[in-house]
């Protein structure tokens, strides 16, 4: 019998060890053995005990009725001991020992009890998929069309050695339980303040890969993890226990990065994250895992990506020469949408004319492109518009099939991005900043929760966006603290990837929300509720610069010449060079709807310097009646 320490880590242990464990005579453990057992790691992070609490809430998942007190852990462990012998059998069927096999198979290690078996348990082993399965942790990257995805989401994945079998594996999801149309401002409040109940459910994953690949358009990343028989199997089977626990859901907190990052810490030999951090985030969890180790190994083995529709189409089209592309746009956007009907693009002769510039290799290429196209703007269009595309769907069906075959002889592997989730800044951030404005001197402080602004930079981010919650800023000036800004939401996006073809038009939008003083506007300086929104288009100049044009509005409380509406055309650049990333905006800013009408260009610069996982240094200055400037080094963790 292997002697257990207190918060000891479990050596690896093969099946075929377990296997053998079950001829074994199992000899009863001392008391002092089963004070050891309690204390353990995987015995703790099994019960999901934080400070001597569970944060599992549905009492029908322990044996004990108590299960706050500091010996929670033990008396479980008790029970657990007792009820594996009797296996008493649940009124779903599942025997004691099938309805936790992750408990048993901790303690199957110690030689207290037999391994469980797919013979002694079907339905477990067929929810993993057999013996012999991997698990990923999957992400799928931020979705502004939705606030419960603005920081992208993550899910247990069990991988198959079949390639065929993959959309069929399992899964396990975690998320809160909101009711259908639940409006979007009540979501963001209840589920700040933790008005929402959350639970794990299951799913075959092609439901998740329709949902995020397909509808909502995400790639998707797979981190593949590395874990002995033991610990894969203790994961698995602990992933099966989970499908009955229940939680109170936090939005920035207790959230799925959360949980499921505390699910993994059973088989990690480090903590992924604290339960006491305020802000918990998907890509945190991601950035953690890449170094953490399991039996002193890395975790992280392998890293797999799933592109989105979106993006298979868009791949596709690039790859087309600039005669093919003209073809394209002839048929989807001049024929289809354009001046002449559907009928006409529904005519296979009118296809063939427009196809019959090009070799028949080349036709093929236009018409796979085409077909991609085809199954995206599918699930962009409305009824009207999807009988259009079908009826070019046919025809070009039609004209695919009298063409020879595709060389292609086995589908590749899609290529890994160079920038992966992992590789960008930390989540939140605390900046001090000291500069001058209108020609007094300041001290800032700012602290962000959460996630990144325009000129951040690497992976698991939308490139040339910013997308914050919470941000917080006080300044000292004139010998006084005092408030400077609160930004409640800030969206903004300058999307340039497009192919330029109906439903795939990048489109620039804005929306902020919040509080701030202007200190270069000659007024008193007093805070102002604002609301700030743009809508207008970005223009790729190469991989590393861009320029876009908008026209935004901003609504908010009187200022000193009672001004409350003004309208703001904006045009400016963001561009990247090595390390450094900046950009500059100039926004004429005019008064409306008052007879103090005030108008005046505007110009705000920023830059982010020497950028680093964990900090950087940002250069600002700004003008507009008087001029501010500053540089501030940022932490971010």
């Amino acid at each position: 019998m292997l002697p257990v320490s207190a918060h000891s880590t479990p050596a690896s242990i093969s099946v075929e060890q377990l296997k053998q464990n079950s001829s074994v005579d199992k000899q009863e453990p001392t008391k002092a053995e089963i004070l050891g057992l309690s204390t353990h790691r995987q015995w703790q992070k099994l019960l999901h005990i934080e400070h001597s609490e569970s944060e599992i809430e549905n009492a029908d998942f322990f044996l004990s009725h108590e299960h706050t007190s500091d010996d929670f852990a033990l008396t479980e462990l008790n029970k657990t001991l007792a009820l594996i012998k009797e296996n008493p059998i649940h009124e779903n069927g599942f025997s004691f020992r099938c309805r936790y096999p992750a408990r048993v198979h901790f303690l199957a290690k110690y030689g207290y009890t037999n391994p469980i078996t797919p013979k002694e348990c079907p339905a477990v082993f067929d929810w993993l998929g057999g013996e012999d399965f991997g698990i990923s942790l999957v992400y799928a990257d931020g979705y502004l069309g939705n606030p419960a995805s603005f920081y992208g989401h993550l899910i247990f994945k069990f991988e198959s050695d079949d390639p065929r079998e993959d959309l069929f594996s399992n899964s396990l999801n975690f998320g809160a339980r909101v009711p259908e149309n639940e409006n979007p401002v009540v979501y963001i409040i209840k589920g700040l303040f933790g008005g929402y109940s959350a639970r794990y459910t299951s799913n075959f994953f092609f439901r998740h890969s329709i949902n995020y690949n397909e509808v909502e358009l995400r790639d998707l990343y797979k981190y593949k993890l590395t874990l002995s028989d033991y610990n894969r199997l203790l994961l698995a089977f602990h992933t099966w226990e989970l499908n009955n626990t229940s939680y109170t859901y936090y939005f920035t907190h207790r959230n799925c990065a959360y949980h499921v990052g505390k699910s993994l810490e059973l088989v990690s030999d480090q903590d992924l994250i604290s339960s006491r951090h305020p802000f918990v985030l998907p890509i945190a969890i991601f950035k953690s895992a890449i170094n953490a180790t399991s039996d002193a190994k890395p975790i992280v083995s392998d890293i797999g990506y799933i592109p989105s529709r979106q993006t298979r189409m868009r791949e596709e089209i690039f790859k087309l020469n600039e005669q093919q592309q003209k073809v394209i746009e002839e048929i989807f956007t001049t024929v289809l949408f354009g001046k002449t009907n559907a009928s006409a693009a529904a005519d296979k002769a009118s296809l063939q004319s427009l196809l019959a510039v090009l070799t028949p290799s080349e036709q093929t290429q236009v018409l796979e492109a085409g077909l991609a196209y085809l199954e995206f703007a599918s699930t962009q269009s409305d009824d009207n518009e999807k009988k259009a595309l079908q009826i070019v769907k046919r025809n070009i069906q039609r004209l695919r099939i009298a063409l020879p075959a595709s060389k292609k002889s086995t589908q590749s592997q899609p290529k890994l991005p160079s920038i992966l989730p992992h590789t960008g800044h930390h989540p939140s951030l605390l900046r001090v900043t000291a500069g001058s404005a209108n020609s007094d001197s300041f001290t800032e402080i700012t602290l962000r929760p959460a996630f990144y602004d325009l000129y951040a930079s690497g992976g698991g981010i939308l490139k040339n966006s910013a997308l914050t919650m919470g941000k917080v800023s006080i300044r000292h000036t004139q010998n006084k603290f005092e408030l400077s800004g609160i930004d409640l939401l800030h969206i903004e996006t300058y999307p340039t990837g497009g192919t330029g073809l109906p439903f795939d038009k990048d489109m620039a939008w804005k929306l902020r929300v919040g509080i701030e003083r202007d200190y270069i506007d000659k007024s008193s300086h007093k805070l102002e509720w604002f609301a700030d929104a743009g809508v207008g288009k970005a223009f790729s100049v190469n991989d590393s610069t861009l320029f876009y044009s908008m026209l935004n509005g901003r609504l908010q409380t009187p200022d000193s010449l009672s001004n409350r509406l003004f309208v703001k055309p904006t045009v400016g650049f963001i561009t990247e060079f090595g390390p450094t990333r900046g950009g500059c905006e100039i926004a004429y800013k005019a008064s409306i709807a008052s007879d103090k009408n005030t108008q005046r260009r505007r110009i705000k610069c920023e830059a982010s310097m020497f950028q680093q996982a964990s900090w950087d240094l940002r250069l600002t200055y700004e003008t507009y009646f008087e001029e501010s400037f500053g540089v501030g080094l940022s932490w971010y963790w």
